[in-house]
This record gives structure tokens, sequence and C-alpha cells, in this order.
């Protein structure tokens, strides 16, 4: 499915460096059953339904800048976790530089230096 299979909507867009945040905001309009779109540094959720405008106001209120668009919107669901997961995983998942792990050389114990 691509972009163009979406239309433009209204939607409001939060967007951090924090993950910390992002994650705050997503757990709230979760927790309001509000449908979300999450991306690297962003959260999308539809403006113009009661839920969405509400938690905007709120969010505001605590001090996050919400801001007002109009994108294309993919919400969240339980279908699309795999193939948006699969290739960031991948990534995670893949070692980068020296790996410890048993046999590697390195003693990884603790050691008591008292004397």
């Amino acid at each position: 499915m691509t972009s163009h299979d979406h239309p433009r909507i209204k939607l409001y867009v939060y967007t951090s460096g924090q993950a910390q945040l992002l994650m705050r905001v997503v757990r709230y309009l979760v927790a309001r059953s509000v449908a979300v779109e999450i991306g690297n540094n962003f959260v999308k959720f539809p403006r113009g339904e009661a839920a969405g405008d509400e938690a905007a106001a709120a969010l505001k209120e605590i001090g996050f800048r919400v801001l007002t668009s109009m994108d294309h919107f993919h919400a969240e669901n339980d279908q699309g976790m795999k193939e948006k997961s699969s290739a960031l995983l991948a990534e995670e998942n893949t070692p980068k530089g020296h790996v410890h792990g048993p046999g590697c050389g390195h003693d990884h114990h603790d050691h008591d230096h008292k004397h």
C-alpha cells in the first residue's frame, strides 16, 4: 500500500527528538482510543474527531507543541506491525563492531580486589 492509496487528511502532529516525550504522548492518546501513526521523531493523530481534538487541547495545556497539518495517515495496527517493524528490527538486531560473549577474549567476571 502506498501513500497514494490514502488521501491527505487533517491531522495533529507532535514532533520531538526525545523518545520519552513521544512515548508519553502515544500512551496518552492510546489510553483515549485515539488512532496514532508513529514515526522516528513524530506522532500523528486525526484532527476533527472529538477524542483527538480533546487530547490535542490537553497536551497543549501541558506544554506539548502539537501542530496542525494536512498529510497522509497510516494508523498503527496489529496487521501492519510486522511490516513496519521488520527493517528496523533487522537493523537493530545486527551486531555492530565487537560483540562481547563467551570466548571473546575478555574477562567478564566481577573481581573483588579487597586485599
